[in-house]
C-alpha cells in the first residue's frame, strides 16, 4: 500500500501532498519529493512533526532529476566551518571540497567562513564571489574576512592550515617561529570566541 505524507511550506497556503511508491523508502526518516518551490517546508508524517530543507533546485523549483532522498539528520541547522588561508593554495582546494559537500556530506547546510591576512583581503573576495558563482546546494553563505575574532565567533569547526609558506634560504627553524605566532593567536582567538564544542584541524607544514 502507498503512503502519503503531506507537505506544507511556510509560505504557500496549500499543502503538497506525496507519494511514495518505493517500498525501501518508506521510513520515517526520510522522504522524496518531486516537486516544491520554496526551500523551507513543514513535513507532518506518522504524527511527528520537523522541518527540513529540501535543497537541489533549478530556477527556484525543484524537478523530478534533482530530487534525492532527504535524512533528516543531515538537514540540521547550518553548521559555521572556518578555514584560515583561504586565500592560498591549500586554503584554496580544502574550500571547494568543504562547499561541494566532501567534508561534511551533500545534504548538510554550511556557512563557510574564509580567514586570511589583510594583504590577502582581494584575493580572498575574489576566492568568494568563485564560490558563490558555483552556487553550491548546501552552501548557505561565505564569508571572507580578516578579523579574526569575526571569523572565530561560534564556529563548529575550524580548519587551521593557514601558515607562512617557506621560503628559499629559510631554516626550518625560523619557519617553525614565525607559525608560533600564527598558531598562537588564533589559538586564543578559538578559545575566546568558538563554541565550547568546536573541533579544528591544525597544519602549519608547507
Amino acid at each position: 500500500m502507498d503512503r502519503h505524507f503531506s507537505y506544507r511550506s511556510r509560505t504557500l497556503a496549500s499543502a503538497v501532498h506525496v507519494r511514495l511508491d518505493d517500498e525501501e523508502r518508506r521510513r520515517e526518516t526520510a522522504w522524496k519529493v518531486s516537486a516544491l518551490s520554496r526551500n523551507s517546508i513543514q513535513v507532518y508524517a506518522e504524527n511527528s512533526f520537523t522541518t527540513l530543507t529540501y535543497l537541489p533546485s533549478q530556477g527556484g523549483l525543484y524537478v523530478a532529476a534533482t530530487c534525492r532522498v532527504l535524512q533528516l539528520a543531515d538537514m540540521a541547522e547550518p553548521i559555521r566551518v572556518l578555514v584560515t588561508g583561504a586565500a592560498g593554495q591549500i586554503g584554496y582546494s580544502l574550500v571547494l571540497q568543504i562547499a561541494k559537500g566532501d567534508v561534511f556530506g551533500p545534504a548538510r547546510p554550511i556557512v563557510l567562513v574564509m580567514l586570511d591576512i589583510p594583504p590577502a583581503a582581494t584575493v580572498l573576495e575574489g576566492v568568494k564571489y568563485e564560490l558563490q558563482d558555483c552556487a553550491l546546494p548546501n552552501l548557505k553563505d561565505v564569508v571572507a574576512v580578516t578579523d579574526e575574532k569575526e571569523a572565530f565567533t561560534c564556529i563548529d569547526y575550524a580548519f587551521l592550515v593557514g601558515a607562512m609558506p617557506r621560503k628559499q634560504g629559510m631554516e626550518r627553524k625560523d619557519l617553525l617561529a614565525a607559525n608560533v605566532k600564527i598558531f598562537k593567536s588564533q589559538g586564543k582567538a578559538l578559545a575566546d570566541f568558538a563554541k565550547p564544542t568546536t573541533k579544528n584541524y591544525s597544519d602549519g607544514s608547507q
